[in-house]
């Protein structure tokens, strides 16, 4: 019996010790190894030890059984370590397995990366990373079979860090299975996700096309381009067949550049397969300083006022060491670094150069009377050595970054949640000139993209557009779901890109939001009768409810839509707030007379759209007035529909912080609460996304904190009234949940 108490800290623990004291002959292992960094422990041993550091007593090897499928290695691959087999299968018979196997899994097993089809991708990966030509090259091995859902196309890439260290963006080399299974590509490729985010999917195929044209006459000006085309039988055009259904899989077949295909029932030996990687690998070495870096030189570091005095410190010293949360192994001497105060006052305000690239460190003594909070940044902690050689008065504000037509898309104006962001040269260059010269005159930029908004949001552009047309086909739309879906966040976003104002804007004219409750009345809302003092004497005045001066506003710019967030819309009551303009909300273009301003006639005006948030889990959903129903669209918003988490999923991958491992645990966790959540209760009694997006979820303790302080109230609410709550309660035991993901994944 595996004691549930080993945790990944009590493993890394044990693995320290092991290379500290070694491993005794006896309990050395005869065909597995757990491999972590390129080292190999035993792992009954490594979970003996473990034992002893979380529970006191050492488990004997007699005690539990190791090898595929025990629970000593379930448990240990579900804290997100791998096992390999000592003697590792060749390369044909894992990609024959593959082919054989994967059609099988993805449409009839739960996703896994732990059984049978992810083992052999983790052969594949060790074989391929022990190749000298690929130790040689400095490319990182790395691959997918999908996240939370399996991948169309599954992928195994090489990425070489000085151009990308991501296959959301730059070029790489990569095998790509057809979904169809009826064989494969080697081939030279480009990242599609990330320009099709800031291009939209129609301009990035473009974009990537125009690329590998330049690409292809790169090669053919090498030898080992020539090499690799008249003596491999690579292939440098297009036609590419994934065999794939429209998305991302099909995508890829736009971004190719050159290729070897191979027939699921011809897979040659292991020398050609390995004489053909080798081939493209040095031609992808040769690129690459042809090759635009994907990993830039240039970066933002941000600070916040509120727990470090930056500009005094900016001011008073030469050398600033700076905390590094991400892209600790990207950043490198030499790189310049544009400096960001965060807060409503704040953006750029000085230039500074990497001089020492991120490493543990101490806080240097005289920055410390600059430190605000001295728990957040006292201690050995990753921070990178910066040399202050500019200092601004006035900061290039935010305002002005995002008004820019080049710098609106700034990641920090994006998400702002974190210290350390790449920039591209192309913004890092136009953030010079203004630095130069900073009355120089902005562009604006044009109006948010639905690419920029897919962005923002986490979804596709395709359900996004969905969404914008049931708010354009009748003006008011209601978004649905569980607590932490999202509404409020994606109603904000959406009545700002619906308003064609930056996504970004704090508050604006044209979108305003107001949060229905039991207290909200007619008088809050369209108008009522207020006592007013004029003179000392007690008068009582009509005065417009938010409602009724939105419309005034709207109706002086007739040209230009306004949309009103009803956050919360049925905590309020319908009838008693809205009253007579029930009757507008169905027929737009009537005028009703108000009870109190009796002389007027009332109009909603055409460009006035009203998107409302509705919790679907709230005792009060029932008192919804079938009207309001009559009167508006509802879009339902779920955390989790079927073996999928889209928008959890989105958010992880863009988080560089958080490795594989953690990620797929997280997910599967997440995707185990609410599918349980779902057969005791329904679909609208999940747990939304929200609650596991926020800053360092990736740690045990953060986690359990949400776990602790926000799932489980939330659980007790949802089973507040049910006589079997407590035994309920005990079923949704974070362990017992993560277990069951990972055993449903073998």
């Amino acid at each position: 019996m595996i004691p549930s108490e080993i945790a990944k800290e009590h493993i890394l623990g044990a693995i320290e010790q092991i290379d500290k004291d070694g491993v005794p002959p006896s309990r050395d292992s005869q065909s597995y190894d757990l491999v972590l960094n390129g080292k190999r422990y035993p792992p009954k041993y490594v979970l003996s030890l473990a034992a002893k550091i979380a529970t006191g007593q050492e488990l004997a090897p007699d005690e539990f059984a190791g090898g595929r499928n025990t629970p000593a290695f379930q448990h240990l691959e579900g804290l997100g370590f791998t096992i390999l087999e000592k003697h590792p299968q060749k390369i044909r018979e894992c990609i024959n397995g593959i082919l054989e196997g994967y059609i099988k899994a993805r449409t009839s097993q739960p996703f896994s990366v732990h059984g049978s089809i992810g083992i052999l991708f983790k052969q594949l990966t060790h074989t391929f990373s022990t190749m000298e030509s690929v130790k040689d090259s400095g490319v990182k091995v790395t691959w997918s079979v999908g996240q939370g859902n399996w991948a169309k196309v599954p992928w195994l890439a090489f990425l070489h860090p000085e151009q990308t260290t991501s296959t959301r963006r730059g070029v790489y080399c990569v095998y790509l299975f057809r979904q169809d299974m009826t064989g494969f590509y080697l081939t030279l490729c480009q990242g599609f996700t990330d320009p099709a985010r800031q291009l939209g999917a129609t301009e990035a195929r473009r974009s990537l096309r125009e690329n590998a044209g330049r690409i292809r006459r790169l090669l053919e000006r090498f030898a080992v381009g020539g090499f690799l085309f008249s003596r491999t039988g690579f292939l440098a055009d297009d036609k590419v067949e994934l065999k794939a259904d429209p998305g991302l899989g099909s995508d890829y077949e736009d971004s190719v550049i050159a290729y070897k295909f191979y027939k699921s029932e011809e897979v040659p030996a292991d020398e050609e397969l390995g004489a053909d990687l080798s081939a493209l690998v040095n031609c992808y070495r040769s690129l690459l300083p042809e090759l635009e870096p994907q990993t830039s030189g240039n970066w933002i570091f941000q600070a916040n006022p509120k727990l470090f005095d930056v500009r005094r410190a900016l001011s008073a010293l030469k050398e600033h060491s700076w905390l590094v949360t991400s892209y600790e192994k990207q950043i490198k001497r030499g790189g310049t670094v544009y400096l960001w105060e965060s807060g409503p006052q704040g953006g750029i305000i000085g230039r500074g150069t990497v001089i020492r690239e991120p490493r543990e460190m101490e806080e240097k003594e005289e920055e410390k009377p600059f430190t605000l909070d001295p728990d957040k940044f006292s201690g050995k902690k990753i921070r990178a050595m910066i040399a202050i050689d500019l200092v601004r008065d006035v900061p290039l504000s935010r305002d002005l970054l995002r008004s820019d037509q080049v710098l609106s898309d700034l990641p920090i104006l994006k998400f702002a949640n974190a210290t350390n962001f790449p920039i591209s040269k192309e913004h890092a260059a136009r953030i010079e000139q203004l630095l130069e010269n900073p009355s120089l005159e902005v562009v604006t930029s044009p109006s948010p993209s639905i690419a920029e908004l897919a962005f923002q949001t986490f979804m596709d552009e395709s359900e996004l557009e969905k969404i914008l047309e049931l708010l354009r086909g009748k003006q008011q739309l209601i978004l649905e779901g569980p607590p932490g879906c999202g509404k409020t966040f994606l109603a904000r976003l959406l009545g700002r890109y619906f308003a064609g104002v930056p996504l970004d804007s704090e508050e604006h004219e044209r979108v305003e939001l107001v949060q229905f409750h039991q207290s909200y009345s007619y008088e809050d809302f369209v108008e009522g009768i207020r006592p007013d003092t004029v003179k000392g004497s007690l008068q009582y005045k009509i005065v417009p409810g938010i409602f009724k001066r939105f419309c005034h506003k709207a109706a002086k710019h007739p040209d230009s839509k306004y949309v009103l967030i009803i956050d919360e819309i049925n905590r309020g009551n319908i009838s008693r707030i809205f009253g007579e303009l029930l009757l507008l909300l169905e027929y737009r273009d009537e005028k009703v007379r108000l009870p109190y301003s009796a002389d007027d006639l009332f109009l909603i005006p055409s460009n006035v759209y009203i998107i409302g948030t509705m919790n679907t889990t709230d005792r009060s959903l029932a008192q919804i007035d079938y009207a309001l129903r009559r009167r508006f669209y509802f879009y339902p918003l779920l955390p989790v529909e079927g073996q999928d988490a889209p928008i959890l999923r989105k958010w992880l991958e863009s988080r560089s912080e958080i490795d594989t491992p953690a990620r797929l645990q997280i997910l599967q966790l997440f995707l185990s609460l609410n599918q349980k959540l779902t057969a005791e209760l329904g679909e609208h009694f999940q747990v939304g996304h929200s609650y596991f997006m926020t800053a360092g979820i990736q740690d045990q303790a953060a986690l359990d904190r949400v776990w602790a302080y926000a799932v489980l109230p939330l659980l007790t609410e949802y089973f507040y009234n049910r006589k079997d709550r407590a035994s309920l309660l005990k079923g949704f035991n974070r362990e017992q949940l993560s277990q069951k993901s990972s055993k449903a994944s073998e």
